[in-house]
């Protein structure tokens, strides 16, 4: 675990698993034109309430063999 259940935000019921499923589901859903970054991806998070850092989402990212924005991005021919 990367870090504790306190440090997702007061009072939250962020767990690291439900961090991870969304994580996934959000670039499920990006467009791969334009991939997020890491960066956006923590902010649509702290949109949703959930407090973590862009370094975390990388870990979690990397935890589930998901490629960084520029190894999803997809390019029309």
């Amino acid at each position: 675990m990367f870090f504790s259940f306190r440090n997702c935000g007061e009072d939250s019921d962020w767990t690291p698993d439900a961090l991870k499923r969304v994580i996934r589901d959000l670039i499920e859903g990006e467009d791969k034109q334009a991939a997020y970054s890491d960066r956006r991806i923590a902010e649509l998070l702290l949109e949703q309430g959930a407090v973590i850092s862009r370094r975390t989402v990388a870990k979690y990212r990397e935890s589930m063999r998901i490629a960084s924005a520029p190894g999803r991005r997809e390019f029309p021919v």
